[in-house]
């Protein structure tokens, strides 16, 4: 696995697709849709943002919990993501650096 992507990596990949295998080995897309800035001090050492991925698939609800997520850009790691809102034809999930 390689080291978590930053702010500027996740926004130059909006719009494009990454993988996870939940449990049962079968992969699932989620396009990842809004990458946003969390910071309210400029003086931050670290910029918090957060990501939303769309699952299309409403096969399998992800569950809230640590899932590597695979990126041919980015490469492979690990993060919490949390699904937060069903819509009518996909799930939505998000996840927080700070």
């Amino acid at each position: 696995m390689t080291r978590l992507p930053d702010y500027k990596a996740f926004k130059n990949n909006l719009n494009s697709t990454f993988t996870v295998r939940p449990d049962d080995g079968k992969a699932i897309d989620l396009e990842l849709i809004e990458v946003k800035d969390l910071r309210q001090d400029t003086g931050q050492e670290q910029q918090p943002f957060s990501l939303i991925f769309m699952q299309k698939n409403k096969d399998v609800l992800l569950p809230q919990q640590m899932h590597e997520l695979k990126h041919e850009k980015l490469g492979a790691f690990q993060i919490l993501m949390v699904p937060i809102t069903p819509e009518k034809d996909s799930f939505i999930y998000e996840v927080i650096f700070n």
